[in-house]
């Protein structure tokens, strides 16, 4: 990443719920292992299938989750829109992607390179890893919300 390009990248980063809890060197290394990408609409950002274990944060416009359902079917998942993530299964399980990414208009992304997680500290690395995990956590409580219908809480939310 550039270095002009740095400060504000790092300002943005900290106005994102994910990386509001990481320090300025925290930010500052992931930014060493990580770009800003742009798509325009309906262009692939990840393919399901794919081996690709980068984690990405959009930071403009909104993207669609898309399952493979059968011979060229494709059902739309979720849409996420600016100040989420995804590719966080992939991260953690070091799978191939479970679900396709589409841009739903034209999108810019902060993609960390999965393959270089290994080289940040220990530190920062905890930092990721926790966040990642409340992240998968809090889109579980949602999927479930929607299928029973009910409001759900995780067992680390204050009662």
């Amino acid at each position: 990443m550039e270095s002009d390009d740095r400060p504000k990248w790092k300002l943005l980063l900290k106005s994102i719920k994910f990386f509001s809890g990481f320090a300025d060197e925290h930010l500052d290394e992931l930014l060493n292992f990580s770009e800003v990408r742009k798509f325009q609409l309906h262009s692939y950002i990840i393919k399901e299938g794919e081996k690709n274990f980068s984690f990405y944060v959009v930071l403009k416009g909104n993207v669609n989750i898309v399952k493979e359902t059968g011979v060229k079917g494709k059902k739309t998942i979720t849409s996420l829109p600016a100040g989420e993530c995804f590719g966080e299964i992939a991260v953690l399980l070091n799978e191939p992607r479970s679900a396709s990414v589409i841009a739903g208009g034209e999108v810019t992304v902060f993609r960390i390179h999965g393959n270089k997680i290994a080289e940040l500290s220990v530190e920062t690395r905890e930092k990721l890893y926790k966040q990642l995990a409340i992240n998968l956590a809090e889109h579980l409580k949602e999927t479930s919300s929607q299928i029973t219908g009910k409001k759900t809480r995780l067992p680390f939310e204050e009662i």
